[in-house]
């Protein structure tokens, strides 16, 4: 009786056809994952220089785990950090370009432990309306004032600010975007964001998790430069787990003081820190698998829009503009019968009525891969709709 309206609101979500449920891999080799005994390609992956599939990456991985520390056991600032640690967010912070570097166990705890730090009552947070489902929520959870502008919309920006600029305001200002959005696959316009933010005495933090390690001179992403902070993601391209936020000198201050879910959370292990650090070296070294991708990228997305499809995306994200979330759900179940695993975006990860495949391009595709993609999307987008 005492889960009766919680099981009524799966039922709901099951009726609009939102029910979400997780996919068991029983195994994942390379491009290739094994579901219910059989072998898809899998398109769901951000694995997207092939790194976490490296064998000897790997094999790195697993001497760092052998030689340190698999636990920290404490928090950061109650007996967790070390000289490990510390090397690896200098090493990180060094390479993509910032002052300073704080590790955490995810991306999504790394958006709410900076919004956190910076955003108080009296503040604005100004936030495209496509951020990610953790800033959003961040963004909900603090005490500032929150202003979302248009996805990718400058001018619409500009005018929120100008609404923020009085002579008796003292409150901080925060825009928030990401450099290459996880369900749109486009980015923004950082020379003009850069202008916008230094016109009206804004901080700008660029969720960089899908850009590091894929874009930008030798992959250090596209806010380096324009943005003030920025947070990424180990888990993606950079083939670990993990996330980081880089800072301005000072910043890491703010948050040993300011961020509650960094404050009060164990730290990743020194064997972790400790393969973290080589990173930077390995991905400079990386840039066949960047060409890899954009070349493939730019051959599913042409592919995808001479057959008349509603293709977003302008890197290595494309997605496929389904809108009715049980279509986008029959799609993807289709796609599994044709051997290949994409994932069916429905709302609350994009908009109510604008769900979408989402294909991730990886270094370890193939132009055969494309083209066995393409078909089966025409095939089965023929047969739904």
């Amino acid at each position: 009786m005492a889960y009766a309206a919680l099981n009524a609101r799966l039922r709901a979500l099951t009726a609009a056809g939102l029910y979400r449920r997780r996919i068991c891999q029983e195994s994942r080799q390379g491009k290739w994952v094994t579901v219910d005994g059989r072998q898809l390609l899998n398109f769901a992956s951000n694995d997207y220089l092939g790194l976490a599939a490296d064998t000897d990456w790997q094999a790195q991985v697993a001497r760092c785990f052998a030689q340190h520390p698999p636990s920290a056991s404490a928090s950061a600032l109650a007996g967790g950090h070390s000289r490990t640690i510390r090397a690896a967010e200098e090493s990180l912070a060094e390479y993509f370009g910032y002052a300073e570097c704080v590790l955490l166990p995810s991306g999504y705890q790394a958006n709410l432990a900076l919004l956190q730090a910076l955003a108080f009552c009296g503040d604005t947070v100004l936030y495209d309306k496509r951020i990610h489902a953790s800033t959003a929520a961040a963004v909900r959870a603090g005490a500032a004032t929150p202003c979302g502008f248009r996805h990718n919309d400058t001018r619409h920006l500009t005018r929120r600010l100008e609404k923020t600029d009085k002579p008796d305001s003292t409150g901080t200002k925060v825009i928030l975007v990401e450099s290459l959005y996880s369900m749109d696959g486009d980015s923004p316009d950082f020379a003009a964001l850069r202008r916008i933010k230094e016109r009206h005495n804004a901080i700008l933090v660029a969720d960089e998790a899908h850009a590091f390690g894929v874009l930008g001179t030798e992959g250090r992403g596209l806010a380096t430069g324009s943005a003030d902070m920025a947070v990424g993601t180990l888990g993606k391209a950079l083939g670990l787990f993990g996330a980081f936020i880089l800072l301005p000198r000072g910043g890491t201050e703010l948050l040993c003081n300011l961020a509650s879910p960094f404050i009060h959370s164990t730290a990743l292990p020194d064997a972790h820190a400790a393969c973290a650090a080589m990173l930077p070296r390995r991905i400079a070294r990386m840039e066949e698998q960047r060409d890899r991708v954009a070349r493939l990228s730019r051959l599913m997305r042409t592919e995808l829009q001479e057959l008349g499809l509603p293709v977003h995306g302008t890197a290595h994200i494309i997605t496929l503009e389904t809108g009715d979330e049980a279509l986008t759900s029959r799609t993807a179940a289709a796609l599994r019968q044709h051997g290949i695993l994409a994932l069916a975006a429905r709302h609350p990860t994009v908009p109510a009525r604008r769900a979408v495949i989402r294909l991730g391009m990886t270094a370890l595709h193939s132009a055969r891969d494309v083209e066995v993609c393409v078909r089966s999307l025409t095939t089965i987008l023929r047969g739904i709709v």
